[in-house]
């Protein structure tokens, strides 16, 4: 309620620690689940991290190709350059 009015749209939201603090976050992810606006995943990284695409403007771009991105991104963390 408070964080979505201040993004712009489209915007891609991420919150960590999703699955290891599973019990404290049950009303975020309830909350997120609810929101029209708003497509999210959580992924098995770390410590569980969700992703999401917000968007004003009618359905929101699938959150399953900010998960694939973002899964790139933390792939290639641990890998050498």
């Amino acid at each position: 309620e408070r964080i979505l009015p201040k993004l712009a749209s489209p915007a891609i939201l991420a919150a960590d620690n999703l699955l290891s603090h599973e019990d404290e976050l049950v009303e975020f992810r309830e909350r997120v689940a609810a929101e029209p606006r708003l497509d999210a995943t959580i992924l098995p990284i770390g410590t569980g991290l969700l992703v999401g695409v917000y968007s004003t403007e009618g359905t929101p771009a699938s959150a399953s190709a900010a998960a694939r991105v973002v899964s790139k991104i933390a792939a290639s963390a641990g890998s050498p350059s």
